[in-house]
Order: C-alpha cells, then sequence, then structure tokens
C-alpha cells in the first residue's frame, strides 16, 4: 500500500498490487477509518481468479463500499456492474456510482468526478493495472477546478 498527496491536495491510497473480497474489504476499511478532509472515494476493479465465486465476490465487495463512509464509487472492468449492483443493493445512490469498462475511460472522467481534497482508495487486481490511474493522480490530479 502507498499513500501519496496529489495536486489540489486529493490524498491517494494505491492498493493496486493484488486483490480479493477479504483484502478489497480490508483496504475499504482502512478508508472508513481515516480522517479525510473531503469526500472519500472508492476506485475498484475486476478481482482475478475467484471462479464461480466471481459474482458473489464482486457484489460483496460493491456491499462494503456501501456500508462505508463512501461517498464515491468508481469501478473499473469486466464485473464493474456487480460491484456496483452489490452497492445498490445495499443503499449507495446511483449518482455516487460510475462505472467504467477500461482505466483509459476512467481517467478520462476523472475531472468530472474527483474534487480538491478527495481521499481516493485504488485497490484491484494486479491485470488490472491500476497503476495507470494511481500515476496520471500522481501526475496531473484530476480535479473540478482545473
Amino acid at each position: 500500500m502507498e499513500i501519496f498527496s496529489s495536486k489540489n491536495g486529493i490524498r491517494v491510497i494505491n492498493d493496486s498490487y493484488n486483490a480479493n473480497p477479504d483484502s478489497a474489504s480490508a483496504a475499504i476499511e482502512v478508508l472508513r477509518n481515516m480522517s479525510c478532509r473531503g469526500r472519500r472515494v472508492l476506485i475498484l476493479a475486476d478481482m482475478m481468479e475467484l471462479g464461480e465465486y466471481s459474482e458473489i465476490g464482486h457484489r460483496s465487495v460493491g456491499e462494503k463500499a456501501a456500508q462505508s463512509k463512501a461517498d464515491i464509487l468508481i469501478t473499473i472492468g469486466e464485473k464493474a456492474e456487480d460491484i456496483r449492483q452489490g452497492a445498490l443493493d445495499n443503499g449507495m445512490k446511483e449518482e455516487n456510482i460510475y462505472c467504467f469498462s477500461s482505466n483509459g475511460d476512467a481517467i478520462s472522467h476523472l475531472g468530472e468526478i474527483l474534487m480538491p481534497y478527495d481521499t481516493v482508495l485504488i485497490k484491484g487486481s494486479r491485470v488490472m493495472k491500476l497503476e495507470e490511474i494511481a500515476d496520471s493522480l500522481r501526475e496531473r490530479g484530476f480535479t473540478k477546478d482545473e
């Protein structure tokens, strides 16, 4: 897990090396317990090697996201809809959830979503290459006030 500050005071928790439902839930709990100046933003992507438990595993992470203090949920990948549905089923408002098929799509919309002083958690399997998101945040910041 790497924590760094980006432009406009965005704090990034980059835990993108690997993910399974337990490690994603633990990372979400870290964000939940952090003191944050702005909003809590989750960027969650596909978790690999879940086999027949893939749908339930992704939905359970969405459930955990809804139960946390997260203000915004951004999902990326083929299983993004399962994470989204888990969050919706557990009370997260649809207008606070953004689903993207790829990192590039997500990166192109971060400026419309993120605000100064947000705290952003990035979590997903290694194959999802979420370091692309972290690197973009480190280099550019991406907030509405740019």
